[in-house]
């Protein structure tokens, strides 16, 4: 009887001491990553200020219709940006509008449609309704994927009835939508992906809530630095931050490797459902879809099109040769004179402080946009 005592005695001091080491571990962690976070926004974070984007159940992360915030850089002035009330990206002092002019051109994709580091009317969406004296519905999502262009097609497209609906493709909108996360400089932001289903790919919904846009991360970019500051930013910010996402990933890490959740599609299987998905969508709804096709490295030679690309286009879909064009324009082809041409540079000597494309790039792509509808010289 005394040895089973003893022996439930070390078991239970053996737990609790498990228990200790692992709450210190973690916390020793979470001051290590919070510090990191920490230095990021006092070093000239480069992130959002305002209510721009919020959680949403089914997309991850979406727009806030009558949203308003701003685009931080490590140098020079912020971006402001607007959201109107109806969710979708607009000038910052622009009035509300009272009705919608035709044509309507609903623009699809993400950071790059909605034009990260720009004003609204300098992204190609607005140029392109611009032009054609239309009405422009730019639905971009920074940090989205596939998924998401899917479900707010299949969401707007019968809403709203477009004219013409500019439908974004690059690699990286594939690969965004294998992961159950989107890529962000702070906390997780689950987002949806496709898996593999019995009866084909579906649409997973994201994981869980974000924490991310609930924290005053922002307000710390103007607060003097030092330990009490710090220690603020901990108990605000990377404590609250860090054990929710830690949380949610241990469990959902543990269903992905049990098999309690469905394996993710592959990029092809992506592909094959995305864009005709919603080329089937415009035909339905009487809407011209273009796909704004973007890419990656630059190769040696030029691009081969897609293969999914290659079917739209044998069926009438205009293709919108974005980067290719974008290319043909440089001088100096580099990467540095890529980033000096089409980047957004600031300070003196100048520096890359975003890589997205600049209005210089939104010009031209919007340039192709309109070639490839028929409009444009």
């Amino acid at each position: 009887m005394t040895r089973h005592r003893s022996w439930k005695k070390k078991l239970s001091l053996s737990f609790v001491t498990l228990v200790l080491a692992a709450t210190i571990a973690w916390t020793v962690s979470a001051v290590v990553r919070t510090n990191e976070l920490y230095d990021g926004v006092k070093g000239g974070w480069r992130g959002w200020s305002g209510n721009v984007h919020g959680s949403d159940a089914e997309l991850g992360l979406r727009l806030v219709p009558g949203g308003s915030g701003a685009e931080t850089f490590p140098i020079g002035p912020d971006v402001k940006s607007r959201i109107d009330a109806a969710g979708f990206r607009v000038p910052f002092d622009a009035p509300p509008a009272t009705r919608m002019r035709r044509p309507i051109v609903l623009a699809l994709g993400c950071s790059f449609t909605y034009g990260a580091a720009c004003a609204a009317e300098d992204t190609f969406a607005w140029k392109v309704a611009e032009d054609l004296d239309g009405t422009a519905l730019n639905a971009g999502i920074c940090s989205a994927g596939a998924a998401q262009m899917l479900i707010l097609a299949e969401r707007l497209i019968p809403e709203h009835k477009p004219d013409v609906v500019l439908v974004q493709y690059a690699p990286w909108l594939l690969d965004r939508s294998t992961n159950p996360f989107a890529p962000t400089n702070m906390g997780l932001i689950p987002s949806p992906w496709f898996v593999r289903t019995q009866d084909g790919i579906a649409v997973h919904p994201p994981a869980f809530d974000t924490l991310a846009f609930d924290l005053p991360i922002a307000h710390y970019k103007e607060t003097p630095r030092g330990f009490a500051d710090f220690m603020g930013f901990f108990f605000r910010v990377g404590l609250p931050l860090l054990w929710h996402d830690d949380r949610h990933l241990l469990a959902l890490r543990t269903e992905l490797a049990f098999g309690a959740r469905p394996p993710a599609a592959t990029m092809d299987e992506i592909a094959a459902e995305v864009w005709p998905r919603i080329a089937e969508l415009c035909r339905e709804h009487g809407a011209r879809m273009v796909v704004v096709w973007f890419e990656g490295r630059k190769p040696e030679t030029g691009w081969d099109l897609p293969p999914i690309l290659v079917q739209l286009e044998a069926q009438g879909v205009p293709i919108a040769r974005a980067t290719q064009r974008l290319l043909e324009r440089l001088t100096v082809v580099t990467r540095q004179g890529w980033l000096d041409a089409y980047a957004h540079m600031r300070g003196d000597p100048p520096v890359c402080v975003d890589a997205h494309p600049n209005e210089r790039a939104h010009a031209i792509v919007a340039e192709e946009i309109l070639r490839a509808l028929g409009s444009g010289e």
